[in-house]
């Protein structure tokens, strides 16, 4: 999945700061070794439909309690530890970029963090947590274990996309980052499933009427913050499945051809009428006309001035 440029931040603005005990709610809590030092902990946070992010700069640190969300660590860098999984007994656990821990819902979790680097803590809600196991494993026999420092061929792509993303602010918005994050999940919650083997299912296509559906829906709300949720919805399917049929029917991910619609439809505005950059910028979903002129100059080479200035 290739990052598209800028289209909208995800739903919550990145928060700063901490204290010495930082709540990652839903997730664990976590207490700075060194108190002193908690200022300087840095994090942001972002929802989507079905998963919460936390990027988080820490100092070294201890954490422990029940995990109410399935939870997926990704370090992005390398991060040392002692670690207790439903158990009093306390093991290494070493991992580093392209690697993830993954801890079901209901696990006793406790470790101290001598050695840290910044990491991305992934929750996945509930419900979307039934869903993705009912897409990926198909009522199979199993059920899913805890995962400590498992390297995963595909994180050595998906994650650094995933960083880029939160660095730059949600980078291209809630449709990309809840894309990108099912696919994450899909591959950790495959290698953490204990039944039998499970192999990446065929890529279906949706059926006509349903991309039919989905078409006319995106060109009637291009002017909104759409998600893949939103999208499977009118599809009538899950999210995991309607990325795989519609990248498969479209040739591109869902996140890559709103935005080149966004761009089409905002290329005809400026070309055809008179009307303000700036409100054809929020018609065709982007944040603001600055907005708009970056990811036209990212994807198309040239300004909105400069494109209305040629076809006047």
């Amino acid at each position: 999945m290739a990052n598209d440029g800028a289209e909208r931040g995800a739903a919550d603005p990145p928060t700063s700061g901490a204290a010495s005990s930082v709540p990652l709610a839903p997730i664990l809590k976590v207490e700075i070794l060194r108190p002193e030092l908690a200022d300087s902990v840095r994090r942001a946070i972002w929802t989507t439909p079905g998963f919460r992010v936390d990027l988080v700069h820490p100092q070294p640190f201890r954490t422990e309690g029940d995990v109410r969300w399935a939870t997926i660590g990704l370090p992005l860098g390398p991060l040392r530890g002692d670690v207790a999984i439903n158990s009093d007994r306390m093991g290494v656990d070493q991992c580093g970029a392209g690697m993830a821990n993954f801890c079901p819902p209901g696990t006793d979790f406790r470790g101290v963090f001598p050695e840290v680097s910044p990491y991305i803590l992934v929750g996945i809600e509930p419900a979307r947590l039934n869903l993705l196991q009912a897409d990926l494993f198909e009522g199979r026999s199993g059920l899913l274990i805890p995962v400590c420092g498992h390297p995963m061929a595909n994180l050595t792509r998906l994650q650094p996309l995933l960083q880029t993303c939160l660095e730059t602010g949600g980078g291209p918005g809630r449709l990309y980052l809840e894309s990108l994050l099912t696919l994450i999940a899909a591959e950790v919650l495959r290698d953490a499933w204990s039944g039998m083997p499970v192999t990446v299912p065929p890529r279906l296509s949706l059926s006509p009427s349903a991309l039919r559906r989905t078409l006319d829906y995106i060109e009637s709300n291009l002017s909104a913050d759409l998600t893949l949720s939103e999208l499977a919805g009118v599809a009538g399917l899950s999210p995991y499945h309607f990325a795989r049929g519609f990248r498969k029917d479209m040739g591109k991910p869902p996140h890559r051809y709103v935005m080149e619609r966004r761009l089409e439809r905002a290329r005809h505005l400026l070309a055809t009428t008179a009307m303000p950059a700036v409100d054809i910028a929020g018609l065709c979903g982007f944040a603001s006309g600055s907005h708009m002129a970056t990811v036209f100059r990212n994807r198309l080479g040239i300004s909105p001035r400069s494109l209305r200035a040629e076809k006047s």
